[in-house]
């Protein structure tokens, strides 16, 4: 296991509630956060994707990359939500 794992792990697997990490720690953290290789790739299985869906849809890439970041934002709207909200057990 990679220590960015373990150090992931371990903030989640806390058995203090008050010592775990938050959303925000949990999002931000190295081993979920993407690295620059990462996010390119992304990005270029991001453009195949919007070329294949343009052609099987009969629209242009152009609006399936607006309706792709419409979702993206509206999701991390979401989760920006998600991340203000307490949540009591």
């Amino acid at each position: 296991m990679s220590p960015d794992f373990k150090s992931f792990l371990k903030g989640l697997l806390n058995k203090a509630p008050s010592e775990r990490l938050s959303w925000p720690d949990l999002l931000n953290h190295a081993f979920i956060r993407e690295n620059e290789q990462e996010r390119s790739e992304r990005k270029r299985r991001q453009e195949k994707y919007n070329l294949w869906m343009s052609g099987s849809l009969g629209i242009s890439e152009e609006e399936v990359k607006s309706n792709m970041e419409f979702m993206a934002n509206k999701v991390s709207n979401e989760v920006g939500k998600a991340t203000k909200t307490e949540v009591n057990y």
